[in-house]
């Protein structure tokens, strides 16, 4: 995992989802540096040197954990998508450097796979892999639209920032194969906000049950589907204010010794 920092304050652990990577898909939290430490992650297969490597919640889980043992007294930490599997995995197994968890539209398909639904809709999502993989464009496109997210790909060419993404899902790990612990998530003291978009069925019944299990605030923003974090202002606040409560915790609580 690679991390890019950007402004200055208590520090935020930015994780993204498939397709777009850190630098694309947090573009309009990047206005938060002013008064937090954005830790913009890149996950494994979205890096500069990743050719040929997919993304992979278990790797995922790893680099998490390990970037929030190296900050002192831990991060809020925010997962979008398929980044938010390896949140909430390394999340549970280090709870005491987590200051708040945020989980946005999370791929969590093994919560709800009961649900006709959801799992129709992870169904497709491979199937967009599968029935598209000699066809970047068409593959994107077809991904993109099967999730919800609000976005155009042109079928003559995909940008860069696509094609990195294209190649990490092909070659991905699924995330419906991780079992998420929503007990040990549920037990840890730190605050919790699960975000949602409106406009899936399956999207909704997997933010309601991940927020149910774990004991997690839940939100929902419509307007931009799947795309949450572009919606800018709204999501910003509720970010805020979650970090911003829990900050006023950790100040009040009262010292060892």
């Amino acid at each position: 995992m690679e991390i890019r920092r950007l402004g200055s304050g208590p520090p935020v652990l930015l994780v993204h989802g498939s397709m777009l990577g850190g630098r694309y898909q947090w573009m309009e939290q990047s206005l938060l540096r002013h008064r937090w430490e954005l830790l913009i992650a890149e996950r494994a297969g979205y890096r500069r040197d990743d050719d040929g490597i997919g993304e992979n919640w278990a790797v995922d889980t790893e680099d998490i954990a390990a970037a929030l043992t190296q900050e002192p007294g831990g991060a809020h930490v925010v997962g979008f998508s398929y980044g938010a599997v390896g949140c909430a995995l390394a999340a549970a197994g280090a709870p005491g450097h987590v200051r708040s968890l945020t989980l946005i539209e999370p791929s969590m398909w093994s919560v709800a796979f009961d649900v006709p639904e959801v799992k129709a809709t992870y169904d497709s999502l491979i199937g967009a892999v599968v029935e598209f993989h000699g066809d970047p464009p068409a593959m994107a496109q077809a991904f993109l639209d099967r999730a919800g997210a609000q976005v155009q790909v042109r079928p003559d060419r995909l940008p860069r920032a696509l094609q990195v993404g294209v190649r990490a899902v092909a070659n991905g790990r699924p995330s419906g194969e991780a079992i998420i612990p929503l007990d040990e998530l549920r037990a840890a003291a730190f605050p919790k906000l699960v975000i949602s978009g409106e406009h899936s069925v399956a999207f909704e019944t997997i933010a309601d049950r991940v927020a149910d299990g774990m004991g997690a605030r839940r939100a929902h923003l419509a307007g931009a589907g799947h795309g949450i974090p572009a919606l800018g202002d709204p999501v910003n606040a509720l970010l805020e204010g979650l970090w911003t409560e829990a900050e006023g915790a950790r100040s009040a609580a009262p010292s060892a010794g």
